[in-house]
């Protein structure tokens, strides 16, 4: 009976090892999701930042009629024109958390024109739907792989 305890005991210390590994592996493996949170969900659809609030300061005038007339939204901030900045996003996942960076020349510019924002990460409902769709299937795929040897 001790061997059955010894072997969960075994299961639950590699359950615990893969943990970190595990998440960050996801976050790899399906960066193209993250980065479609940030463009898409946050970013174009919402005009939020990572903390779920509306990016200031608005547009200016003048930029509100270049964006109307090629059919973008204008009640919100976006940070798209062309659509470079969002093509050159990149995502760096961690342990525990994910980096997310710009390589378009002006970025420093932008970064600190909305420095008062919090643009750049996912928002935490966005997080949560993340875990729950990419990273537990994998941590039960791992825990059906360790239980099984």
């Amino acid at each position: 009976m001790a061997d059955v305890f010894d072997k969960a005991r075994d299961a639950v210390e590699q359950m615990k090892n893969s943990v970190n590994p595990l998440i960050q592996e996801t976050m790899e493996q399906y960066k193209s999701v993250i980065l479609d949170y940030q463009v898409e969900k946050q970013l174009y659809d919402k005009g939020e930042d990572s903390k779920g609030s509306i990016i200031r300061p608005a547009y200016s005038p003048l930029t509100v009629k270049i964006k109307f007339k090629k059919g973008q939204p204008t009640d919100r901030v976006t940070w798209k024109d062309t659509g470079t900045l969002y093509k050159t996003m990149r995502i760096i996942p961690k342990a525990d958390s994910v980096e997310i960076l710009l390589s378009v020349p002006y970025a420093k510019e932008l970064l600190e024109k909305y420095k008062d924002n919090e643009v750049l990460g996912i928002q935490e409902e966005l997080l949560k739907e993340f875990v729950q769709k990419y990273i537990l299937p994998n941590l039960k795929k791992r825990y059906d792989t360790i239980t099984k040897s």
